[in-house]
């Protein structure tokens, strides 16, 4: 189970606070902005698993898993943001657990007793952002926008971004702790 949710933790991490505003915007350009997007998960999980040069087979397949998923998604947008965020989500979930299926004993970096509730923290950028494209995906509808939902499209990305980064500085901190 560690090692699900230490690839879950290096991809909440990379696929929100470092998906910075600068990385998005070149993601959409083309496929080295995807290719920017996925080594930056790429890094982020070499980070938290142990002796990560003995996996470069599940960091490749990883890669590319991400790199298809994300280029996908770019390539055939919907009107609404929504649902291809979910099923976008849902595809790189499935594909750590797949991973996890595929090497089970993995070593990972992060003790359980911190894992878990880094873990948990992560969760609340992954959330505030997910709220902010449906108030996006709300806010461009044709009927009245409700004031909450203005509110949430005008401030829960900031939010996210700024719980993020702090959440970086917890994990990267803590990973150098555990290198130790």
């Amino acid at each position: 189970m560690d090692v699900w949710a230490t690839l879950l933790l290096a991809h909440l991490i990379a696929d929100f606070p470092l998906q910075t505003n600068w990385v998005f915007k070149v993601k959409t350009q083309g496929s080295w902005g995807v290719g920017v997007h996925v080594g930056i998960h790429l890094l982020v999980t070499a980070v938290l698993i142990k002796d990560h040069l003995a996996y470069w087979h599940v960091l490749l397949v990883l890669g590319v898993a991400h790199f298809i998923t994300d280029w996908v998604k770019l390539r055939f947008p919907g009107r609404l943001q929504t649902p291809g965020f979910i099923v976008d989500q849902i595809i790189h979930w499935l594909t750590l657990l797949l991973i996890t299926i595929a090497v089970p004993t993995m070593p990972v970096l992060l003790p359980t007793w911190l894992l878990y509730p880094i873990l948990a923290l992560t969760l609340i950028p992954a959330l505030l952002t997910c709220l902010w494209i449906l108030a996006n995906d709300l806010r461009n509808q044709p009927t009245p926008t409700w004031p909450p939902v203005e509110w949430a499209s005008q401030h829960l990305l900031r939010a996210s971004q700024l719980i993020g980064f702090a959440l970086v500085i917890l994990v990267g901190t803590s990973s150098l702790l555990a290198m130790l």
